[in-house]
């Protein structure tokens, strides 16, 4: 059972960090509403829509706003694994995600800590699936250093990758990951990039869950017909 389904939604964001959708121009609350009704087509139970964000104008009623802590960047999606939000589980995903089937399957599964794994030893952190004392060590670090850890002498970045999320595991407790649309709902989350356009009449058929990395995001694929989806039309 999933508590809370979560995405994250920033204007004008420092450009040093541009490694979510969010943060990139062609977004706007909008996208935040058609993400949610995408779920409530596709995940089953009684749970509840937030979105960690500073802006006030345009979200549907039933998006619970959360603001956040300090100036907006990727590291902030750790805000969402404070136990004050959910002590449950949490479904997150950024803008940069198209829900195009029934993700009951993926909601039951029985894992602590789940991410896609779309290339050997390459975890991604566009969707994810986490019960919160799965994470806990992830909290702890984010509370002690801070909301905006400085790059240079906070290790959050490999290689200049600042969204390595495989390196916030390996350094604060890594936990164990269970590798969505492989071994767990195997090609039912897939990357669009590296997966989807590759071979879109096999994934038409498998995927649930389509997250997109790189330059090429949903809003610059408007024609593209999403079976089952609400999210872009």
């Amino acid at each position: 059972m999933i508590d809370i389904v979560a995405t994250s939604f920033w204007t004008n964001p420092d450009l040093r960090y541009t490694s979510l959708a969010s943060a990139r121009t062609g977004y706007t609350a909008e996208w935040v509403n058609r993400l949610k009704w995408g779920f409530k087509q596709h995940l089953p139970g009684n749970w509840k829509f937030v979105c960690l964000t500073n802006e006030t104008d345009g979200f549907d009623g039933d998006v619970e706003r959360i603001p956040f802590e300090g100036p907006p960047g990727w590291w902030n999606i750790t805000q969402l694994m404070s136990p004050e939000i959910t002590k449950g589980r949490m479904m997150f995903c950024g803008l940069d995600t198209v829900v195009v089937g029934d993700l009951g399957g993926i909601a039951a599964l029985d894992h602590p800590f789940m991410l896609p794994n779309p290339v050997a030893n390459r975890f991604n952190n566009g969707f994810c699936v986490w019960r919160q004392r799965a994470v806990r060590s992830l909290w702890d670090a984010y509370r002690e250093w801070g909301v905006e850890p400085d790059p240079v002498e906070v290790p959050w970045r490999v290689a200049g990758k600042p969204s390595e999320m495989l390196f916030w595991i390996r350094t604060f407790g890594r936990p164990n990951i269970g590798r969505l649309g492989v071994d767990l709902a195997p090609h039912q989350v897939v990357s669009y990039k590296l997966q989807y356009r590759k071979k879109p009449g096999f994934y038409r058929r498998k995927a649930r869950v389509v997250y997109f990395q790189g330059r090429l995001t949903p809003h610059l694929l408007m024609g593209e017909k999403w079976p089952n989806d609400v999210s872009s039309s």
